[in-house]
């Protein structure tokens, strides 16, 4: 059930509040950028620029490559050279699948650390969807340069989504006397 719920505010979160959106920016010149990939960009993967093979091999790609990065622009792109369906039935399944084993892994942490109280309960959950945000989206604002804002909504939705799961989850795995 806490992964139902936490399945429910992930479409809540992304289709009916704004912040999500107010985040991601569509990209300027699309159609140019677009075509120059298909035509240089065979294989799906993630990309970063300015790429850093080459200045692992001579002292001067190395000083070639930080001139670049400081110069910027620079970033990654995860690309998939295929098109699909915007929303497929299997990632609306394989979501649930994740949310459900989340919450089947925190209601065991739960139950395995029997927190005091309700609320002791609740408030271990939080925490766990505090970790996560931390060690997934803080890191890659800090490691992948993510814009602050942007992780600052990630991570909102993931401790906030982790505290509804967390009543609920709190609400059914108890101490034992």
């Amino acid at each position: 059930l806490g992964g139902l719920v936490h399945f429910v505010w992930g479409a809540f979160s992304w289709m009916v509040l704004p912040w999500h959106n107010a985040t991601l920016n569509d990209l300027p010149g699309e159609a140019t950028i677009l075509h120059v990939l298909r035509q240089n960009v065979g294989q799906a993967g993630v990309y970063w620029f300015p790429g850093m093979q080459g200045a692992q091999q001579s002292e001067a790609a190395r000083v070639a490559q930080e001139k670049k990065h400081r110069e910027g622009p620079i970033g990654w792109l995860v690309y998939h050279p295929q098109g699909r369906d915007p929303m497929p039935k299997s990632t609306f399944v394989k979501g649930f699948l994740i949310d459900f084993l989340s919450a089947l892994l925190a209601a065991s942490l739960v139950a395995a650390s029997a927190p005091r109280g309700y609320v002791g309960r609740v408030f271990l959950v939080i925490a766990l969807g505090l970790f996560a945000a931390l060690v997934s989206h803080a890191m890659q604002w800090n490691w992948m340069l993510l814009p602050a804002g942007y992780t600052a909504v990630m991570m909102a939705d993931l401790v906030l989504g982790w505290f509804l799961a967390g009543l609920v989850i709190a609400a059914l795995v108890r101490r034992k006397a």
